[in-house]
């Protein structure tokens, strides 16, 4: 059983006084200590996506200003690179402050869609592998081109017909090396075997009660 059984007994705004009743032995002591509440700050909102080209050229700084009355606290359009260039797309990223995504919402006279929002996994581009950023990496220095260690890819000289270094070989065989398990043999069944099964062997089991 948990030891401390806290009781809230003063209520003022965002500040509580929490009282702390915790036994020891045939003696109980009380400590009462204010503390400030607050919602959490990711566990509390959802993310949704929603498509509209009529809203491409409009500033994202008017849209959140005409969704706030739908519990919208933050938009984020999508870019894309070509040709070296940052382009806009007609998808935004919406975040709701509220757990549940709603399934549409309003803007304008238009009624559009929420999808979820998925993020990209999480990548490093110090070591190339997935699950931490750049920032907290503890690998090795790898080269998100040629796959070796030791530079990054801006400094990179490997065009595409080089061949790669004999540590990159050993590091990444090629999938063609790998050895293949044979199939186990199967020895092929006559059609006269199936036609007439040989029941010579065959013997019939009865449930015996006990």
């Amino acid at each position: 059983m948990w030891p401390y059984s806290p009781r809230i007994f003063s209520d003022e705004g965002d500040a509580h006084m929490i009282s702390l009743h915790a036994p020891y032995g045939s003696q109980s002591y009380t400590m009462s200590r204010m503390v400030t509440v607050s919602p959490h700050a990711t566990l509390n909102c959802s993310k949704g996506v929603i498509t509209c080209g009529k809203l491409l050229n409009v500033p994202t700084e008017e849209i959140l200003k005409e969704l706030q009355g739908q519990v919208v606290r933050h938009v984020r359009r999508i870019s894309i690179r070509r040709d070296g260039q940052l382009l806009n797309t007609k998808h935004l990223i919406l975040t709701f402050d509220s757990a549940k995504l709603p399934e549409n919402i309003k803007a304008g006279y238009m009624r559009l869609s929420v999808r979820t929002y998925i993020p990209n996994p999480l990548r490093c581009f110090k070591c190339q592998r997935f699950g931490h950023s750049k920032t907290s990496c503890r690998g090795t220095l790898t080269c998100a081109r040629c796959a070796e260690v030791g530079h990054e890819s801006t400094d990179c000289t490997r065009t595409e017909n080089s061949k790669p270094s004999d540590s990159t070989a050993k590091a990444s065989p090629s999938i063609t090396n790998l050895p293949i398990p044979s199939s186990p043999s199967v020895a092929p069944v006559s059609e006269e075997a199936l036609d007439s099964p040989d029941f010579t062997d065959f013997q019939l089991v009865r449930n015996k009660k006990s």
